[in-house]
């Protein structure tokens, strides 16, 4: 599971122009340092990830 997740995140990123450079995943949350255009709004990249993994924000 862990490793399918950094391949979706990984794939997120390079998809939207930027790149994880770290990750950490737990058994019920994940940190990540991502690179990222700086024209895209961190809420936006956030929002890229839940609607990828199919998940809705809090």
């Amino acid at each position: 599971m862990a490793d399918r997740l950094k391949e979706i995140l990984q794939e997120t990123a390079k998809e939207r122009g930027g790149e994880i450079i770290a990750m950490e995943v737990m058994s019920d949350h994940v940190h990540h340092f991502a690179s990222v255009p700086p024209k895209k709004p961190a809420p936006d990249v956030y929002l890229w990830v839940m609607e990828r993994l199919e998940l809705t924000p809090d």
